[in-house]
Formats: structure tokens, C-alpha cells, sequence
């Protein structure tokens, strides 16, 4: 991984990219890594926001994931016993003779868009939000489905703006920003 080194925590055995909110903190890698051995992959569960990928041994197994919105997009290619993970699909395009999908082109060419975790190549895809990928053979184990990341009681709605001061208090002043657009 190459990135900002401000944005970038290693320990022995877990390697993250990117920014998190962990127990209410900024980027709270000591403990997300104590809470990762004592309790396994279950601890990613209590990461609460951020735009991460990590990967990760755990009692001997590899693993990769991702975070819950899917905001670090990264692509799986299985081929012949190989995992190759991607941030792009161009690097894997430009390493791997990859088969185009005759029913991902179609859908591609009637709809202009795929749903889902779907490339138009045979054998890759989108690692869904939140998922979770087994190095050793490639297997998604864990993912995110949009009714586990959204389902708004009138309670939890009423706790929004409380949940998005908590968020911005987390991130320290110097580092906060809003982004503005004036169109294109």
C-alpha cells in the first residue's frame, strides 16, 4: 500500500489504509488493534466511520476488508489459486489476460451500468461494502447489505444531529474542511 503516512498503521499483523472512527477517536489504531485479537474479525463491527481498507492475520488466516459504505472501492480477481485485490481495475487489467462476460456486456450495453458487485469480466468483482475476503481462496465472508447499514427508527432519526457533531468532534479542527462545489 502506498499512501500518506499519516494515513497509513501497521502493527505485526494488521496493515490499515485510510481514516477511521474507532470507540469515539480518530484513527484509534492501538486499540482497534487490541480489540482485533482479542475478538477476532467481530471487532470491525464497532468501527463506527471512515474510509479504510485493511488487511489482516489472524490466527494464521489472511484477510482483507473494507469499509461499511464501500467508499474504498477495491476489486477480487480469482485466478488460478491466486487473490489479487486491486483499487483499480486497470492494474488488473494490465496484469491478467481478463475474459469479458458476454451477460455483464449486455447489461452493460441495454442499461449503461451493473448493479451490484458485477464487472463486465469474468471473474472479478466489486468487494461490497463492508466485505470482508478470506486471502486464502478468495471467498467474501462477511458484507454489508443496505438494510444493515440503513434502518432509521424515528428514534434514530431524531439522534442524527448528535451523531454527526460526535463524528466532526472526532476529526481535530486543523484537519476539518467542507467541500463546496460551484457546479462544473
Amino acid at each position: 500500500m502506498v499512501h500518506k503516512s499519516e494515513y497509513l498503521f501497521f502493527s505485526g499483523t494488521i496493515q490499515i489504509a485510510g481514516w477511521f472512527i474507532y470507540a469515539g477517536k480518530l484513527n484509534n489504531f492501538e486499540n482497534l488493534s487490541n480489540d482485533i485479537k482479542a475478538l477476532g474479525l467481530q471487532a470491525i463491527e464497532s468501527i463506527e466511520f471512515g474510509v479504510y481498507s485493511d488487511a489482516l492475520t489472524l490466527d494464521k488466516n489472511d484477510y482483507f476488508f473494507i469499509d461499511k459504505m464501500g467508499l474504498s472501492l477495491h476489486f477480487l480477481y480469482k485466478h488460478q489459486g491466486k487473490v489479487v485485490i486491486s483499487a483499480t481495475l486497470q492494474t488488473i487489467k494490465e496484469n491478467f489476460a481478463l475474459t469479458t462476460s458476454n451477460l455483464h456486456e449486455s447489461i452493460l450495453e441495454k442499461r449503461r451500468y451493473l448493479f451490484g458487485t458485477s464487472t463486465k469480466y469474468q471473474d472479478v468483482v466489486c468487494i461490497p461494502p463492508g466485505g470482508v475476503v478470506s486471502l486464502q481462496n478468495g471467498e467474501i465472508i462477511a458484507k454489508k447489505s443496505l438494510d444493515d447499514l440503513i434502518k432509521p427508527t424515528s428514534n434514530q432519526i431524531e439522534q442524527i444531529p448528535s451523531q454527526i457533531k460526535s463524528l466532526i468532534e472526532s476529526i481535530p479542527k486543523q484537519k476539518r474542511s467542507l467541500a463546496l462545489s460551484g457546479g462544473t
